[in-house]
């Protein structure tokens, strides 16, 4: 059975397609392209791009996309289990480096010379060395030692050795107050600061206002709201996305409109389109970039259509515009009067 990356790069080589006009067709990078080709998966990012990208290369082949990622999702489940499998032999705390205990000779005479020899050893350790016994003195002495360097610690900030109580109070209360002598010094220009920057606030914003105010009256008055027989209302055109059906495909809803105003340009390169009242009365067509074409919807209330590459048309919708310039892949289209 061939991998996925074989089959695809047969049907690729069989139509005589190379990988830079693929890369022009689907829109997937070519170094994408090319791991895909070599089977090599893990290397793009997350499995969802992955599923996307051998959709697109398969439709441009003509192969059945759903098989090889049905394929791909079998692998890469298998490729999961191989790896969880070997990271609990790796992570096991006796999988590796066992001690084996070496059997000791089971001979009594072997034994009791083992016995005597340990009894030899802790005699000639008492003989040699004198009874360890606590030194009083020497512990005292440490004790006192430790006593008056934790006394003689300095403070880090009065740098003097236990001053008495009330003059350091004294000079506590000495600090203070001078802080509070600087407070108090630099209060009023603190005040006089924050009133005058209160005035320029104030002063520019009521300038402004007043200037807003004045042009947008002579604006009001020189440019008077131009009536579209398209729209109800004074509040204009709205555009709202709706729910999203597989089938029949992403709903849009337009207030403040009496009928619906649909056209299309070409952007970049010739793609086809179908539109209709729904999606089994569609006709198709091909728009060349550049090229408009507007939608008859006399008397209609919704509108469906569908866009081979959506990225490759720019849709306005009663003046408003439905962006679709990140939408690579085949997509349908509805929009529909809200009441």
């Amino acid at each position: 059975m061939y991998t996925i990356g074989q089959q695809l790069r047969q049907a690729r080589e069989r139509l005589g397609i190379n990988l830079e006009e693929m890369e022009r067709r689907t829109r997937v990078h070519i170094s994408y392209l090319q791991a895909l080709e070599n089977d090599q998966m893990d290397s793009l990012f997350n499995p969802v791009y992955v599923r996307a990208y051998i959709r697109a290369y398969a439709k441009e082949v003509g192969l059945p996309d759903q098989a090889l990622i049905e394929q791909y999702e079998a692998m890469a489940s298998q490729t999961n289990q191989t790896t969880m499998k070997k990271s609990m032999v790796n992570t096991h705390p006796h999988a590796t480096n066992q001690s084996v205990a070496m059997p000791r000779p089971n001979n009594s005479s072997y034994q009791k010379e083992e016995s005597r020899n340990k009894t030899k050893v802790i005699q000639s350790a008492r003989k040699n060395s004198p009874q360890m016994q606590p030194n009083v003195s020497q512990i005292q002495s440490s004790q006192k030692t430790l006593s008056m360097n934790t006394i003689q610690m300095s403070s880090a900030h009065l740098n003097r050795k236990f001053a008495p109580r009330k003059v350091a109070m004294r000079a506590k209360e000495q600090e203070m107050s001078s802080l509070a002598g600087e407070k108090k010094k630099s209060s009023p220009w603190k005040w006089i600061t924050v009133i005058c920057a209160l005035l320029l606030v104030g002063g520019g914003g009521a300038y402004f206002t007043w200037n807003g105010k004045s042009s947008g009256e002579t604006n009001a008055a020189a440019n008077p709201p131009i009536e579209n027989p398209g729209i109800v209302g004074s509040s204009g055109p709205l555009l709202e996305p709706g729910e999203a059906n597989d089938e029949l495909g992403q709903m849009y809803y337009i207030s403040n409109v009496n009928k619906l105003e649909v056209k299309f340009m070409g952007r970049n390169k010739s793609s086809k389109f179908k539109f209709g009242t729904s999606k089994d009365n569609a006709k198709e067509m091909v728009l060349k970039p550049g090229e408009t074409f507007s939608v008859n919807t006399a008397g209609k209330s919704e509108i469906w259509f569908w866009f081979e590459i959506p990225s490759s048309f720019e849709v306005t919708i009663n003046g408003q515009i439905l962006d679709t310039s990140a939408q690579d892949l085949a997509k349908s289209y509805r929009v529909q009067i809200k009441k």
